[in-house]
């Protein structure tokens, strides 16, 4: 699959231009290794955040976080953790 038509490719881009990832993360492959998919639309609208906003992207720090979520950072999904 060409890596700009992978579903993580957005938010893997937008994470690197906005606030930076670790360096691990510069390397798409090991990004997508390390993110789970986005979440089923059922489940509601989710978007690619940080648990810790004052820290870079990271496999430690990141989570499909629940739109209007933001005041209430613990609304993460837990489909990868379930797995």
């Amino acid at each position: 699959m060409q890596r700009t038509k992978h579903p993580l490719y957005r938010a893997w881009l937008t994470a690197r231009e906005r606030v930076g990832v670790c360096p691990e993360w510069e390397n798409f492959d090991v990004f997508t290794r390390d993110v789970c998919a986005r979440p089923p639309a059922a489940k509601g609208k989710f978007y690619f955040g940080r648990k810790d906003t004052t820290l870079p992207y990271s496999p430690d720090n990141h989570a499909w976080l629940l739109a209007g979520s933001i005041a209430c950072p613990n609304k993460v999904c837990t489909t990868c953790l379930e797995s």
